[in-house]
């Protein structure tokens, strides 16, 4: 009966990492635009974004045709980069006083 969930299972998944990438290509290209993403400092944001264009739309013509795994598979790199480029690291855990 697994089985017969793991097609919903994919298209969510491949749903929310195309909604999750187009978010942060937006977030890029705002911060891009703006005087920070000027410069060196924005090479591999440009780089980023650059390589994420193409592969949303490679991945919306997926979803129509409901090739869930071509989706994930060629969005979850993409996502990756995009994400260590646009959001800002996590603050470093708290450390323990003894």
């Amino acid at each position: 009966t697994a089985r017969l969930f793991r097609p919903h299972i994919l298209s969510d998944e491949a749903e929310r990492l195309l909604a999750d990438t187009t978010r942060l290509l937006q977030l890029a290209h705002t911060r891009l635009a703006s005087p920070a993403g000027r410069g060196a400092g924005g090479a591999k944001l440009r780089a980023a974004a650059a390589a994420a264009e193409p592969a949303v739309q490679e991945a919306r013509a997926k979803v129509a045709q409901q090739d869930y795994a071509a989706v994930l598979s060629t969005l979850t790199p993409i996502e990756a980069d995009l994400r260590a480029e646009v959001e800002p690291p996590p603050p470093p855990a708290a450390r323990r006083q003894h």
